[in-house]
């Protein structure tokens, strides 16, 4: 299978259980968003450089905010991640992570034009590596047409 949707509940630990499953010593890339002492950051799992994604207070910030829900977001830290992202896609690591797929995605925002390459990439018959997309259990049927992914494994752990 070369697309798997790791879906739960939000803030069911999807992240943190990603976090303990990754082996740095396999060819894996990717970002994942934790947060950290309660900001959304994003995190570059080949080089461990971890940035604020998250506005706490678009007040004193002059970077443009993409909003969602209650949450403010830097529109760099995600030009910042889908940059790193289209090297990633290129380079065709054996398991890229994108985590996560959720309202900003399905605006055409945030992570959207990533993840159309990566699935359309990985989707790919010649290809036998692995996708690992990261979705909330809400929008998993609206994420998987967006996206047209046909053939995809869904779980809920990675144990």
């Amino acid at each position: 299978m070369s697309i798997l949707i790791f879906s739960r509940k939000i803030n069911s630990g999807k992240t943190a259980e990603l976090q303990q499953w990754i082996d740095t010593s396999l060819d894996i890339g990717g970002i994942l968003m934790p947060d950290v002492n309660t900001v959304r950051c994003m995190f570059n799992i080949r080089t461990n450089v971890l940035f604020e994604a998250q506005c706490k207070d678009d007040n004193v910030s002059e970077e443009l905010i993409i909003n969602v829900g209650g949450f403010k977001f830097y529109k760099t830290a995600y030009q910042k991640a889908n940059n790193y992202l289209k090297e990633e896609i290129k380079n065709l690591p054996d398991t890229l992570i994108i985590d996560e797929i959720g309202k900003l995605e399905l605006q055409g925002l945030g992570f959207n034009t990533s993840v159309l390459d990566a699935v359309k990439k990985y989707q790919s018959k010649s290809v036998r590596k692995v996708l690992i997309l990261v979705v909330r259990e809400e929008l998993l049927k609206e994420v998987m047409q967006r996206y047209q992914i046909k053939k995809c494994k869904i779980v809920d752990t990675l144990g």
